[in-house]
């Protein structure tokens, strides 16, 4: 298109443009999908008001039980849970909880084979070949729907590493207490050792599967596999790397040097013992 006139009431450059070319490019219709003509799932314009009110008072039950993980609250969180599974069976969010509050710093040592089951429990629940279909094919930036389902998928996901992960540290801490036990030499403590073994590297394997075991998210499963398969330099060069990154974090130090320790680096590991008073002194003078 191309615009040819002229103003002869306008002064200097403006009288005479001469006309200039126009191009506009339109862009094709977006594509839309045919809807499905029925499905169990409903959309949130198409429920009705009584069912998304169920459904808000559902969430906020489920947002409440993170303030119900301690000790003091265990029946009040317990009560919530059956509440809301009785209504929602398996709803993946309560599951979730359930193993977060198994999994507290305070707790996750007293209860590891409860903890473990609870990750199971969490794990049977995501479809895992939905997510290989899915994260098979690339993403189509343009399409709205492939994007939504994406972002879905990226949470059940991060549910599924997550839960994955702390298994792996409840099947490691329990091999810990195995080792360490009285009856560490007994054959029933050797068949259980072999159990949590095999336990600990399928589920490790299946870590592997869907997230890089060496990101920061995941690296301290990852030092305990590589220290119990006996690769304890390789083990402690990836903690340094993790105490570059969380300077201080004195469980971290605490895990470099036992780690020198095992590897009879004495006069490292009283270098570190000294440097740990340091960093992280019982008290501090006064000023």
């Amino acid at each position: 298109m191309c615009i040819r006139d002229s103003n002869s009431n306008l002064l200097g450059p403006g009288k005479k443009p001469g006309g200039f070319p126009l191009s506009m490019r339109v862009p094709p219709a977006k594509a839309t999908k045919a809807k499905p003509s029925s499905g169990s799932s409903k959309k949130k314009d198409e429920k009705t008001e009584a069912e998304q009110l169920a459904e808000a008072i559902r969430d906020l039950k489920v947002a409440r039980l993170a303030k119900l993980h301690g000790d003091k609250k265990a029946e009040d969180f317990d009560r919530l849970t059956k509440e809301i599974l009785e209504n929602t069976p398996n709803h993946l969010p309560v599951l979730v909880e359930q193993l977060k509050r198994l999994d507290s710093e305070a707790n996750r040592k007293k209860h590891l084979d409860q903890l473990i089951a609870a990750a199971d429990t969490v794990i049977a629940q995501i479809d895992t070949e939905t997510l290989a279909k899915h994260y098979g094919v690339k993403l189509n930036p343009d399409d709205d729907d492939a994007k939504s389902e994406r972002a879905k998928l990226d949470k059940k996901l991060n549910t599924l590493t997550d839960a994955l992960y702390r298994k792996g540290r409840a099947l490691g801490y329990l091999d810990t207490q195995f080792r360490e036990g009285e009856n560490a030499d007994s054959d029933e403590s050797k068949k259980r050792l072999k159990e949590i073994e095999k336990q600990f590297e399928a589920n490790f394997a299946e870590l592997q599967k869907w997230a890089e075991t060496t990101d920061d998210k995941f690296v301290l499963l990852h030092i305990r596999r590589d220290n119990r398969q006996g690769h304890i330099a390789t083990a402690l060069k990836r903690l340094n790397e993790k105490i570059g990154r969380s300077p201080h974090d004195r469980k971290l130090q605490k895990k470099r040097i036992r780690l020198l320790g095992e590897l009879m680096w004495d006069e490292w590991k009283s270098h570190e013992e000294t440097w740990q008073i340091r960093r992280f002194p019982a008290k501090y003078q006064p000023f």
